[in-house]
């Protein structure tokens, strides 16, 4: 099992630490969202907003404070990337792969410091046959204003 002590992540307080623009432009877009205690709410976040990289964001909700993640969105675009629309499943519906476990680890990641978290660039293998370069961003976002309730997901493949 990979646990959050075990994956490659950095928080990021700058857009400069990110290398794909369009993650530089999505952390700009929620820094400049309202804040309701320690990050944007759900409902701050406008699919209008985001048509720069509308098929790349994917939302997960927080269940139970992280024992589990449901899936709300998946983007059009990541889903065909990995061959696979997640959307409306359960995160324990879908460990049976070393990059779900690494992604469980990232939003573990996000909930325990409250705070945004980069992955990448780093390999990605897809079904044995693509090898493309995968930078991750997952930004915080709450209901309560207390805690992460959702994690709203930018993906750049190089």
């Amino acid at each position: 099992m990979i646990r959050p002590q075990d994956v490659s992540w950095r928080r990021v307080s700058s857009a400069e630490n990110l290398s794909a623009p369009t993650l530089q432009r999505l952390y700009d877009y929620w820094q400049g969202l309202p804040k309701s205690g320690i990050a944007p709410t759900r409902q701050s976040v406008q699919p209008r907003d985001l048509t720069f990289m509308l098929g790349w964001i994917s939302i997960a909700r927080v269940i139970d404070q992280g024992a589990d993640y449901r899936f709300s969105l998946i983007g059009s675009e990541f889903a065909d990337a990995i061959k696979s629309d997640m959307t409306g499943y359960h995160m324990s519906e879908l460990l049976h792969s070393a990059f779900m476990e690494r992604t469980r680890a990232i939003f573990d990641t996000v909930i325990r410091y409250r705070t945004p978290v980069q992955n990448g660039p780093t390999q990605l293998q897809i079904d044995k046959r693509d090898h493309k370069q995968i930078e991750s961003l997952s930004l915080p976002l709450t209901r309560s204003g207390d805690e992460v309730d959702a994690i709203l997901i930018g993906i750049a493949l190089a």
